[in-house]
């Protein structure tokens, strides 16, 4: 009789413990988003220049507003902090600033996708946290993709049904023509 107890006792016990125990499915998932999260991190952090480049009239993409310069510094918590330099339509050299504009935000990493390019991209979300010297054209929430190649960093583009503006229309391509450089101190 102590024998079948102590059988019926540890089966009960044991079935307890897989019924509480966790979903090996979520630690994996859970898992495999903390490594994409670190190699995404491992690949980010530093600072990140784009210099001189021209920004084009939404309505009229044949005719340059300003031209940029970046410096985008990533910290190991994914904080960013983007220093913008602008500059005059007609000054294509970006010799003269006309304004500064400094930018935090905070990346967010959703996971890997497969880019309309066929590239493994990082889907981030970028979240505005504060501007000085400008203001947001939208406070909300952009969902981008990053592509990091090296000492290049490609982000995703907007487009017609890709937007940003939700995770549902997550830009899908990346602009391979326009590129951050890694700053090597």
């Amino acid at each position: 009789m102590n024998n079948k107890m102590l059988l019926v006792c540890t089966l009960g016990f044991s079935s307890l413990i897989v019924g509480c125990g966790s979903d090996s499915s979520n630690e994996s998932a859970s898992s495999e988003s903390n490594a994409v999260k670190k190699q995404f991190s491992s690949e980010v952090v530093g600072t990140w220049e784009k210099s001189c480049f021209p920004v084009y009239d939404p309505q009229d993409t044949n005719k340059v507003v300003v031209y940029n310069s970046i410096l985008m510094t990533v910290k190991s918590d994914l904080s960013s902090t983007s220093k913008v330099e602008v500059y005059a339509a007609s000054d294509s050299q970006c010799l003269s600033s006309t304004k500064t504009i400094t930018m935090d935000s905070k990346l967010d990493v959703d996971g890997k996708i497969s880019t309309d390019e066929s590239y493994e991209a990082y889907a981030v979300n970028i979240i505005p946290k504060s501007i000085d010297g400008g203001s947001w054209e939208s406070e909300s929430t952009v969902y981008s993709l990053f592509y990091i190649d090296s000492e290049k960093m490609y982000f995703g583009q907007p487009s017609t049904n890709n937007t940003g503006s939700s995770k549902d229309k997550r830009h899908s391509s990346l602009n391979l023509k326009s590129y951050f450089t890694k700053v090597i101190y």
